[in-house]
């Protein structure tokens, strides 16, 4: 099973990181962090296979902004608190773009 790798920015950094790994169901191996402020963060973060790459945007509130990008919403139960989430696009671990349009 290959490894994907999914981008990612968004705003409110902690809650984001904790956010990845529970979409993920658990199953994100790795988060690797480019960039850190106060409000924002970017980076990618590894999960194994493309099932749980789908899983994630199965379970959110999401819109395609182009072939390989997508925006999350992330919210608590009363859609409260909403945070957003830019996944810039799905790598395979050789450089593949697996393309957002399929899912």
């Amino acid at each position: 099973m290959d490894d994907v790798w999914l981008h990612f920015s968004g705003l409110q950094s902690d809650e984001i990181l904790q956010d990845l790994n529970y979409l993920s169901a658990g199953n994100a191996k790795r988060v690797e962090v480019d960039h850190q402020s106060r409000s924002e963060v970017s980076g990618r973060f590894q999960v194994e296979g493309l099932e749980a790459a789908k899983l994630i945007l199965q379970n959110s509130n999401y819109a395609v902004i182009n072939s390989n990008t997508v925006r999350l919403w992330l919210c608590d139960e009363y859609l409260k608190d909403c945070r957003q989430v830019v996944i810039e696009g799905i790598y395979h671990m050789e450089g593949e773009d697996a393309r957002l349009h399929k899912y």
